[in-house]
């Protein structure tokens, strides 16, 4: 993936993702190995990043952070098909508050419907893309013409939107797993990166 001089767009999102990723020697790697880096954060925080993280080789684009109708419907089926216990757990701690019953079967229902089909996994992945937003990041990918995405959250919607956007311009994707029980607890895998980087190998059974 980082053979030769690159421009590489490398996400963070996440409150987290400065503290565990940026504030370590990873930019410094990639610049010191020649690749331009363009930094996509919040637009609201772009003074931040710009003040903290960049430089000649490490550039700032802010985001406007926003989500549409569609990506929370779409939030919301990933999580009602992902079949795990943890969120079987959460699900029945909401009903056991809220006592809403309805909203409860609907949530679990698709899991144990569908959950363990490859086919509506599939199906919700390729109607993810047909309905997702292309135009927030257009005007980077012409303006940069970046030959990588680095994802820090492969389950963040703006990531998610961003590799959707890549694939379409043939532009591969590395991705990472944020935290530990994100596979667990944050639903279907909606966007499948070239490569996936995840902590350990119960995750990447878990992947």
């Amino acid at each position: 993936f980082f053979i030769g001089m690159k421009t590489i767009f490398v996400t963070s999102f996440h409150t987290l993702i400065s503290r565990n990723l940026l504030q370590t020697d990873f930019l410094k790697l990639l610049t010191k190995a020649g690749h331009r880096v363009v930094l996509l954060v919040p637009d609201y925080k772009h003074g931040y990043f710009f003040s903290e993280f960049g430089s000649k080789e490490v550039l700032v684009g802010g985001i406007n952070t926003a989500l549409t109708l569609k990506e929370l419907i779409f939030r919301r089926l990933g999580l009602a098909l992902s079949p795990t216990s943890s969120l079987y757990i959460k699900k029945r701690s909401e009903f056991y508050v809220d006592k809403k019953l309805f909203s409860f079967l609907a949530a679990i229902l698709p899991a144990f419907l569908f959950g363990r089909s490859v086919s509506a996994i599939k199906i919700l992945r390729w109607a993810h893309k047909i309905f997702s937003s292309s135009k927030t990041f257009a005007k980077l990918f012409d303006f940069y013409k970046p030959d990588l995405i680095f994802s820090s959250d492969i389950q963040n919607e703006l990531d998610i939107r961003l590799m959707q956007e890549g694939a379409r311009r043939g532009i591969k994707s590395l991705g990472m797993v944020r935290s530990w029980d994100n596979i667990t607890t944050k639903g279907v895998i909606r966007f499948v990166p070239e490569k996936l980087l995840v902590h350990n190998e119960l995750i990447k059974r878990e992947a």
